[in-house]
């Protein structure tokens, strides 16, 4: 679905492309069904957010964003995002859909490596959800307690 996207708009495969294609691949466009299809655009608008909170992160530190082309794969993978909605008559719209996401979870963004193409080096960026275990302080009370006792048994 990708690849006919960018058939469609004459938009050349590069490093941008791929980098996109490497971050949406897990999402099975081909089992679309009114079941799946809010899991499909959420997961869409969480690797867009993660890639917005990325670019912005670089600006702030110096600029590197513009260098590195992250405001052309947001515009490439808003576009394809765009292009989902219009093609499976999606109900929501795209900025409606990534404020939603944005407002529900943290995302965090992580170089995952890098890759040097014609001795320029593009970073490649994994996106994933931030989670919080709940419990942590009750196991780490229990463990305390447990290697207290252990202690006064000696």
């Amino acid at each position: 679905m990708f690849k006919r996207f960018l058939k469609e708009n004459n938009i050349e495969e590069n490093i941008i492309t791929r980098d996109i294609y490497r971050l949406i691949r897990k999402i099975d466009l081909i089992d679309y069904s009114p079941r799946t299809k809010y899991t499909i655009f959420n997961e869409l608008a969480k690797i867009y957010i993660g890639i917005e909170r990325h670019t912005m992160l670089l600006l702030e530190m110096g600029g590197k964003a513009e260098k590195m082309g992250y405001f052309l794969e947001l515009d490439i993978l808003e576009r394809f995002i765009r292009y989902l909605i219009k093609h499976f008559r999606f109900e929501q719209d795209f900025i409606s859909l990534v404020e939603r996401n944005k407002r529900n979870i943290e995302y965090v963004c992580g170089t995952e490596g890098q890759v040097n193409i014609n001795n320029t080096v593009f970073d490649t960026i994994e996106v994933g959800e931030e989670t919080e275990n709940i419990n942590t302080d009750e196991k780490d009370a229990e463990m305390k307690d447990i290697l207290e006792i252990l202690d006064l048994e000696e």
